[in-house]
């Protein structure tokens, strides 16, 4: 029995220095943890959060949040939707008719949070920071991918006519 209750609290603290370590690592503020986490009611129906697009790729591009009840999975029109980044708030919106709301992508790792009470218990969802170096990576691999497949096939061909080899 006692071996079952250290197991339990290894587990229990694994999940949440790890819960900590993914939070922090997408670049949200413990402050902003420790004052925004509240325990959620069971008897409060739950959201359903989409994000469009999930990981954004230049600032200022417009992110679609779609927010449905969890069970019906009806569009829940007055939502309303909280936006922070780097535990700054940034803008609060009103979900529509339709359950959605838009936003211009700040460009930073940026919280959504949104809520509608009594109804609904609060949930959150993160936007990963994606650095303009990343993206520029792609592109510079990208371009380094095609200039290698190109100058390698030219000299397959230059090499299959000059030794008479066909490959």
């Amino acid at each position: 029995m006692a071996n079952l209750l250290v197991l339990a609290f290894v587990v229990i603290l694994v999940g949440g220095a790890a819960f900590l370590v993914a939070t922090v690592v997408q670049g949200v503020p413990i402050s902003w943890l420790q004052g925004q986490l509240k325990v959620l009611s069971v008897a409060q129906s739950r959201f359903t959060i989409s994000v469009s697009p999930e990981v954004p790729g230049t600032r200022g591009e417009m992110i679609t949040v779609n927010v449905n009840d969890a069970q019906t999975l009806q569009p829940v029109e007055g939502a309303s939707v909280s936006v922070s980044k780097d535990g700054a708030h940034l803008v609060d919106l009103t979900t529509d008719l339709s359950g959605r709301t838009q936003f211009e992508y700040p460009g930073e790792t940026t919280i959504v949070v949104v809520s509608k009470s009594p109804d609904y218990a609060s949930e959150m969802k993160v936007l990963p920071r994606v650095p303009d170096a990343w993206l520029q990576a792609v592109t510079n691999g990208l371009v380094v991918a095609t200039i290698s497949g190109v100058v390698s096939g030219v000299l397959v061909a230059w090499i299959t006519r000059r030794t008479g080899l066909h490959v």
